[in-house]
């Protein structure tokens, strides 16, 4: 199946359509994910199959793509909505098996898969393996990581937040490819009072409503907080909408 066909809105409207015998249901995927959650009326083993479907081509596609790239997985977007749908079925396809002809089994990435939204498992991705080798020849010793590993992750910030930072901090790298551009922000940092509280920061904060010290509307920081929860919300309605 190709790709696009097999992750795009279209194909869990799909799949949903398919096995409810029902092609033409009108249905968006938000609404087979409350259907899914059981808050919407409809085919909830149906709903929760197109998801694991999309889960399972977007595995298939990703261990082809770790294999020739090193880096992590970010996954974003609406979508993620549903990842609890999704992402056990794309884990085990990252984590499947295959077999040569004379019968042997490899896996079907050389690497360690690790789900880092999980607790434990984003721990023993950071520890690795590290241990200490000595330099032959010297009585230098250096520290050494054998394992291959690599981690999946739901994006905390959102698609688009986190594709502009990333282009961002590309477009720095290109800018200043040698590397000076942290010292040329550490030179605008603002002068810092006795207190220890930046200067310019202090004359604002008199200027500023009650209750901010940066001149933002009362409240701004509970809103971020609120909004910094929902992404962490498992229902179809968090604040990655589809």
């Amino acid at each position: 199946i190709i790709v696009e066909d097999g992750v795009a809105v279209r194909a869990i409207k799909r799949v949903y359509g398919e096995l409810t015998g029902n092609p033409d249901h009108g249905l968006e995927p938000k609404d087979i994910c409350e259907i899914a959650d059981g808050t919407r009326e409809g085919d909830a083993e149906a709903a929760k199959k197109a998801f694991a479907e999309l889960g399972e081509v977007a595995g298939d596609a990703m261990a082809t793509a770790v294999t020739l790239v090193d880096g992590l997985i970010v996954i974003g977007g609406g979508i993620t909505a549903a990842r609890r749908y999704i992402m056990p079925s794309l884990l085990r396809e990252l984590r499947a098996k295959i077999h040569q002809l004379n019968g042997n089994e490899l896996n079907r990435v050389q690497m360690k898969v690790y789900d880092l939204d999980n607790d434990e498992e984003f721990a023993a991705f950071a520890k690795g393996d590290l241990r200490t080798l000595k330099v032959y020849g010297t009585d230098r010793y250096v520290a050494y990581d054998p394992q291959k590993r690599v981690g999946v992750m739901i994006s905390k910030l959102g698609a688009s937040k986190a594709i502009s930072v990333g282009a961002y901090a590309f477009a720095l790298s290109q800018l200043d490819p040698g590397g000076r551009q942290g010292a040329v922000i550490a030179s605008k940092r603002p002068e810092r009072s006795k207190e220890g509280t930046p200067a310019k920061t202090r004359a604002e904060a008199k200027a500023a409503p009650a209750g901010t010290t940066d001149g933002s509307p009362a409240g701004a920081t509970k809103r971020e907080e609120t909004k910094i929860s929902k992404d962490t919300d498992e229902s179809c309605t968090s604040s990655n909408p589809f």
